[in-house]
């Protein structure tokens, strides 16, 4: 038998925290220049009003870090419920007015004092939106105290953040990095999370359109997030006609997640990319509950599009302990696209 490579340099972890739950991935470097996975763990929280409590998140995270040994400088990220991304397209104009264009947008349109909030913008290519008419801004925004907040509880347990990232453009990192996009490729993904969802759109291997969506069926999002649907016989009593009433309203929620799916695609493809771009390749679920039984054949059926449940972790060496430590990876993996896109980070 082969003797394993050795590990020559380990990267700062990436911790993804939300009200779902912890999520840890670090990653290391071996003597053959590979990367492995050397530590992975999910601390879910069952009750959602529960952690809402600094102190609760902040005996979580203590818990967990001690638990696996994890010590010093991380990467972490914030969650689409408290800070978001927004695509803005501005006329030509210098780079250096950019920042200030941006703050006046901003400010027009959020409730939200200007110097309360802080911004950070990506110049997008050509193919994502940088035209001859104008110029394309993918634009993370988020509240001060709420960052303030993020890097205390941090620092309340002795970690040091090196950067603060929002969550979909981590996932587009970690996407990116697993499924080595072609330039000519559009990506969708989906991360399905309890409070607020996401949209997004990875063009020419960068992202370019992040939008929040919010499932308010209360039956559907009760199904999600207690993971007992299974779509495959869910269609069947449609097809029998079920008059049941949990069922119906379950399958409601979904239609109106499909309008939204199909709603988002094409205001990117005809007020953004001009048309531009006007159909994707593919469709990749993340998040908490996108390896529901049934889900991704159910949206591909509906969708008419080849939809995929995430794997960040398919192509990459895991430790045999640290695969046995999260038990059936293959269903926990979509809920680390987060943490591995971090993760990564420290690698570059």
């Amino acid at each position: 038998m082969a003797q394993e490579a050795s590990i020559q340099k380990k990267y700062p972890p990436g911790l993804d925290i939300d009200s779902s739950g912890i999520r840890l991935v670090q990653l290391a470097r071996t003597s053959v220049g590979s990367l492995r996975v050397i530590k992975l763990a999910i601390e879910r929280f069952a009750d959602d009003t529960q952690n809402k409590s600094k102190n609760f998140l902040v005996d979580a995270l203590k818990d967990l870090i001690q638990t696996h040994k994890i010590k010093g400088k991380v990467f972490s990220s914030l969650s689409s419920t408290v800070a978001r991304i927004k695509r803005i397209d501005l006329p030509n104009m210098p780079k250096n007015e950019i920042e200030g264009a941006l703050r006046w947008e901003v400010q027009r349109t959020s409730s939200l004092n200007i110097d309360d909030l802080c911004l950070s913008y990506l110049i997008l290519d050509e193919l994502g939106g940088n035209y001859k008419d104008g110029i394309g801004i993918l634009l993370a925004i988020a509240a001060k105290k709420d960052i303030s907040e993020h890097i205390n509880i941090l620092q309340s347990v002795g970690l040091k953040p090196l950067a603060v990232e929002v969550s979909p453009l981590s996932i587009a990192a970690a996407l990116n990095y697993t499924y080595q996009f072609e330039p000519q490729q559009t990506i969708i993904f989906l991360d399905f999370k309890p409070k607020a969802s996401t949209f997004n759109i990875i063009a020419n291997t960068e992202m370019v359109f992040s939008r929040r969506f919010y499932i308010r069926n209360s039956f559907l999002k009760k199904a999600l997030h207690e993971e007992y649907i299974d779509f495959q016989e869910l269609e069947k009593e449609k097809d029998k006609g079920s008059e049941d009433d949990i069922s119906q309203g379950i399958l409601s929620g979904l239609d109106n997640l499909i309008l939204d799916i199909e709603h988002s695609f094409k205001y990117f493809s005809y007020e953004l990319s001009r048309s531009k771009i006007i159909s994707f390749d593919k469709i990749l679920l993340c998040g908490d509950t996108s390896n529901l039984k049934g889900l991704a054949s159910f949206l591909r059926g509906r969708l008419n599009s080849q939809v995929d449940v995430s794997n960040p972790f398919k192509d990459i060496e895991i430790n045999q302990e640290v695969f046995q430590s999260v038990g059936n990876l293959e269903k926990t993996a979509p809920h680390f696209a987060t943490a591995f896109g971090l993760a990564l980070r420290g690698t570059e």
